[in-house]
């Protein structure tokens, strides 16, 4: 019997539900195409590198990086405004709090998907621009360790 396996889509999937947990936040899946500042502070999960290994013949370890785009306002001539970066204040303890319990992505107690061998929230970019945008945000880039495919014998 094989499990779940660990997709890119579904560990960004979990992170989402995660994120949904925060109050105060648009906890959006994907991109958007523009930003409603009403929709502002918003929390964005989005994938990086990834490393794999083969410890056995059965299995397929991955140690991918996410992020999770924390946006929080505008740039106003290159200068963060004063809400901006009260958000992104916040926004970084809120962040921590939320991810700090979650070494297996669990939502809630001791749901973990068993796929998920590790998860590390390792750090953040501090408040910024987004590339080519006037867009404040804060990135967290995060490592999951995950079994790709994991067989199973009865």
């Amino acid at each position: 019997m094989t499990s779940t396996p660990a997709t890119v889509t579904v560990i960004l999937d979990r992170i989402h539900e995660i994120n949904q947990l925060l109050t105060g936040y648009t906890a959006k899946r994907y991109f958007p195409q523009a930003f409603d500042t009403a929709l502002m502070p918003m929390l964005i999960p989005t994938f990086g590198a990834n490393q794999r290994s083969k410890p056995s013949e059965d299995t397929r370890v991955n140690k991918r990086t996410f992020a999770i785009i924390g946006v929080c306002g505008q740039f106003m001539q290159g200068t963060p405004t004063e809400s901006a970066q009260k958000i992104a204040e916040q926004m970084v303890t809120d962040i921590e709090e939320l991810y700090d319990a979650r070494n297996r992505l669990q939502l809630d107690g001791n749901d973990a998907p068993d796929f998920i061998n590790h998860f590390d929230y390792d750090a953040d970019t501090g408040l910024t621009v987004y590339p080519n945008t006037d867009l404040a945000v804060v990135l967290f880039t995060t490592t999951v360790e995950s079994d790709r495919y994991v067989i199973e014998t009865l």
